[in-house]
């Protein structure tokens, strides 16, 4: 072993550079870990060479392969729609293209491919392989959406808005080889104009007996603004975007116009809530007009709105909250505005902040509840734990009640609603009582309709256990109280509900509505009419009638989608 690894300089020096050359001439031809894998031993254990017997090994080698490389081999070579069979000597394809002269680029293909050793016989075929890209417009078919219309007898449709196609922008890579497209790839799509659905009106006006409506009727249905008026058949669309989205919806006192809020159609960081509108519900064919507010929780008419509002005869108060992320999606500013529109121009003249904006509490981010006095000279407010009045002219507040905020575990806020009795005296309310059986405060399932004196003198509690939804609404002669009870009062949160009527001091309970073997209402939506003696519930979608005091019921709307009602004017 000694031996075999000792060199003198000299050999070392002349072995090394004839390896240096011989590799380098080698490398050029030959794959090198073949060269290595004939140069094991097929024995086991690995033999030790000493560097002048690999450079003998490469030397003898080099000389196969000289003289492979005198002996012509026949190739037949197709490239660029071109078959040409040539005799050559070239080691390997890469060799031979280079003696043909053939180039290529960086993405054309060669079978073989390029290292592979020429033999006699065989066929290099040369693939142009070319790549581009190519746009082109397509047309994005509209759907068609067929709603429901109770405005148009049953049998009938009618064409409210064309649809129009949208445009896309398709980008593709292309694969071509040697001019044949091999592949098509979609790498990007745009779109330029998207699609508007065809919208058409299909019949739902239903056999229904006419009822008698005084006054306006104003509801939402699927999301857009309705009228029923004169009688209960003659229902008439107010707005066709179906984009309402339900946080303000109120009639002027003589039904004339009313007052809604719409999605925005801003988009971005600095887009707003919604948008407060307002419109004049006798006019056919009358437009929204927008009014100069926006993010608006809660608004509603004062109580001497009659006529078109000119800027000086006529007032609003409304509320207004802030974008946020997350749960519920909004932040309460909890201030109050009161301001005259304008109706040709949606103006608001005098506009005066009468409560500055606030934290508002533990749950002030939700917001709050109001109503307007009868009066005028003040308004209701409830939030998560107190109701109070506020004073329209300054702003000042006057605790009525308060107690526990009820805790949701969940990203919303219970608030109670408030009405006003007709001569402005007391204020009904359901408010958060204490709890049956040892809870915490905050826990109570307990919620109780009260009616509380608006100078502060007297409470009295009207129903007991009534649920959160209770929502009590004073009829406009002094003679009702409408309410929801609960039918699992202590699951108040998600328990059906039956509306009750009562007398002002609580005596005279009855239900009404629905019946017993009906499922109860998700949520006491209702609206008084002007008589004070008839009401018309939200109830499954639809409007019902219920007439006093012998709870008469008839239906005024089958298509669905009803999710609000308001009633005013005689």
């Amino acid at each position: 072993m000694q031996d075999e690894l000792y060199f003198p300089a000299q050999a070392f020096t002349l072995c090394h550079y004839s390896m240096m050359a011989l590799t380098d001439k080698l490398r050029k031809s030959y794959n090198l870990r073949t060269l290595l894998a004939l140069s094991q031993p097929k024995s086991g254990g690995i033999i030790l060479l000493d560097m002048c017997k690999w450079s003998a090994f490469l030397l003898f080698l080099l000389s196969l392969a000289a003289c492979a490389s005198g002996s012509a081999r026949a190739v037949t070579l197709v490239a660029d729609g071109e078959t040409r069979t040539l005799a050559t000597e070239a080691l390997t394809i890469r060799d031979l293209l280079a003696e043909a002269g053939v180039a290529l680029d960086e993405n054309d293909r060669v079978a073989p491919v390029e290292p592979t050793f020429v033999e006699d016989g065989m066929t290099v075929r040369v693939i142009r392989v070319e790549t581009r890209t190519e746009t082109e417009q397509r047309e994005i078919p509209f759907e068609r959406q067929i709603v429901r219309d109770a405005s148009i007898p049953a049998g009938e449709t009618r064409l409210l808005e064309p649809g129009v196609a949208g445009i896309e922008e398709l980008t593709y890579r292309i694969t071509v080889e040697d001019g044949v497209e091999v592949e098509r790839r979609l790498v990007r799509q745009v779109t330029l104009q998207e699609p508007h659905s065809e919208l058409i009106l299909t019949g739902a006006q239903a056999e229904l007996e006419p009822i008698v409506i005084t006054g306006t009727v104003a509801y939402i249905a699927n999301r857009n603004a309705w009228a029923m008026q004169t009688t209960s058949p003659n229902q008439r669309r107010l707005t066709h975007a179906g984009d309402l989205d339900g946080r303000v919806f109120a009639l002027s006192p003589d039904g004339a116009y009313l007052l809604f809020t719409r999605v925005a159609t801003e988009t971005g960081e600095t887009a707003p809530l919604n948008g407060l509108w307002m419109m004049d519900t006798a006019t056919a064919d009358a437009e929204p007009i927008r009014l100069e507010a926006e993010s608006v929780l809660w608004a509603e008419w004062a109580p001497e709105c009659r006529g078109a509002p000119t800027g000086s005869d006529c007032r609003i108060a409304y509320s207004t909250g802030a974008p946020a992320e997350g749960n519920p999606g909004w932040r309460a500013e909890n201030d109050l505005w009161i301001g005259r529109p304008r109706a040709r121009d949606g103006r608001l003249l005098g506009l005066r902040r009468i409560v500055d904006s606030s934290a508002g509490g533990a749950y002030g981010w939700w917001g709050a509840a109001y109503a307007w006095s009868p009066n005028g000279s003040s308004l209701a407010y409830a939030r998560a734990e107190e109701v109070g009045i506020i004073l329209a002219h300054n702003g000042a507040q006057t605790l009525l009640a308060q107690f526990p905020a009820y805790r949701t575990y969940a990203p919303w806020v219970w608030t109670p609603t408030v009405s006003w009795s007709p001569e402005g005296r007391f204020v009904a309310a359901a408010l958060h009582g204490p709890p049956p059986a040892g809870e915490a405060p905050e826990d109570s399932p307990v919620f109780d309709v009260w009616a509380l004196a608006a100078d502060g003198t007297i409470t009295a509690e009207l129903a007991s256990e009534a649920g959160m939804w209770a929502a009590p609404v004073y009829a406009p002669d002094e003679g009702y109280i409408a309410f929801g009870h609960a039918r699992s009062p202590y699951v108040s949160q998600t328990s059906g509900y039956d509306l009750y009527v009562m007398d002002r001091d609580g005596s005279d309970r009855r239900r009404i509505f629905p019946p017993q073997d009906e499922i109860g209402l998700e949520y006491p939506e209702i609206a008084w009419g002007p008589e004070g003696d008839r009401l018309i519930v939200v109830y499954q979608g639809n409007l019902y009638l219920i007439q006093l005091p012998d709870g008469e019921v008839h239906q005024l709307t089958t298509e669905g989608g009803v999710t609000a009602v308001r009633w005013q004017g005689r």
